[in-house]
């Protein structure tokens, strides 16, 4: 099986991040979306949620939130 990237679409509705972003097209590797669609459904929220979650943990609030 050849590893390719796997473009994020956030999911619709209650819990779930309705915006776009941009850097939800940015290719991730299968058994990183394979996680983050576990996690995703294990907690209720979209992908883009859990990675501005984790991006806000790592760097902090940005100055323009």
């Amino acid at each position: 099986m050849a590893n390719r990237g796997v473009e994020i679409i956030p999911a619709q509705g209650e819990g779930r991040d309705p915006i776009d972003p941009p850097w939800t097209k940015t290719p991730i590797p299968p058994e990183t979306a394979e996680y983050l669609d576990r996690l995703a459904i294990a907690t209720g929220k979209g992908r883009g949620a859990l990675i501005a979650e984790a991006v806000r943990a790592h760097f902090g609030e940005s100055p323009e939130s």
